[in-house]
């Protein structure tokens, strides 16, 4: 039997100076990063506002989440979520990056949830987080 995934999900904020070429060098590393260390997720970004999936072996993703907590790209990072799971919703992505255009992400009201402070993850009446973003995300895309 195979070690549970440990998923992650967080948002935060850009930090003022984060540039797009800054955010692609960032993905280019989580890439090759991740794979050595068996990490999957998702980026989304619209507007300076980051939500990330991520998901590994609780260890990893642990590790992960302590240097994404001490980096000054981004700040007010806000776990809303962590959990074990049978098996990766990302598994195609070491890191994949979603950009999305503040319009679409609150045209996509779903989605727009995750970024307000008082987000309470649990309250979700729609099956797993995991589940409830992927098609929050996949509305804006519709």
């Amino acid at each position: 039997m195979s070690d549970p995934i440990y998923q992650l999900i967080y948002t935060s904020q850009a930090a003022p100076t984060l540039t797009a070429a800054a955010l692609q060098q960032i993905i280019e590393a989580a890439q090759i990063r991740n794979a050595s260390e068996q990490i999957t997720g998702i980026l989304l970004h619209s507007d300076g506002q980051f939500m990330q999936v991520i998901e590994g072996s609780r260890e990893a993703v642990e590790r992960l989440q302590e240097r994404l907590s001490l980096d000054p790209r981004h700040e007010d990072m806000r776990v809303i979520y962590a959990h074990e799971v049978a098996e990766r919703d990302f598994a195609q992505w070491a890191m994949a990056l979603r950009e999305q255009a503040p319009d679409q992400l609150i045209a996509g009201s779903a989605l727009s949830q995750f970024f307000q402070p008082d987000f309470d993850i649990l309250a979700l009446c729609h099956g797993s987080p995991v589940s409830f973003l992927l098609r929050a995300f996949r509305e804006l895309h519709s």
